[in-house]
């Protein structure tokens, strides 16, 4: 269930634009659905930078109380790396619900309003194979995602970790 809450918040987060202006207290309540505020900054940590800009006009990125929170001026920032970031996670995240861990890449593309094109290489990035297939539910050729590649990637590197010299043994002559 944790994960459903999780992965329905980095999509709302997501959606927002790319500066958000509300106090945690009211992005809690109105844009996520009262999630905790514990758990909503755990999120904006991960996924935005924290921006105050000062008398002078200048602008600065650090951690602030709750109390210079109140004072206004702040704001959320998604920065094209951390907003490729979210979007990782987000599909890691869909992949780790779907069942048998498989998923079709119109889904993605529908759920995130992305182009095909552009979620193949967050897909690529994240190490999840993808396969050519006939989608059942719309009878068209898509791209199934699966965590195959991943897998097979790990058990390779655990075999070349030693596991796989384990099992040789010398000649005896």
């Amino acid at each position: 269930m944790k994960a459903h809450i999780y992965l329905d918040a980095l999509l709302r987060l997501n959606k927002m634009p790319s500066q958000i202006f509300k106090p945690l207290k009211q992005l809690s309540e109105e844009s996520f659905k009262g999630l905790s505020i514990q758990a909503l900054s755990a999120i904006l940590e991960k996924f935005t930078n924290l921006q105050q800009d000062l008398a002078d006009g200048k602008k600065t990125k650090r951690s602030i109380s709750a109390k210079e929170e109140k004072t206004g001026g702040l704001k959320y920032v998604k920065t094209r790396e951390l907003q490729k970031v979210l979007i990782c996670h987000i599909i890691g995240v869909c992949l780790y619900l779907a069942p048998n861990q498989k998923l079709w890449l119109s889904v993605l593309c529908k759920t995130l309003k992305k182009d095909a094109a552009e979620l193949k290489n967050y897909v690529k990035e994240v190490g999840f194979s993808m396969t050519v297939g006939k989608n059942p539910k719309t009878k068209e050729t898509d791209l199934l995602i699966s965590t195959l590649e991943r897998q097979q990637h790990k058990k390779n590197a655990s075999l070349s970790d030693g596991e796989g010299e384990k099992s040789k043994k010398p000649a005896v002559g």
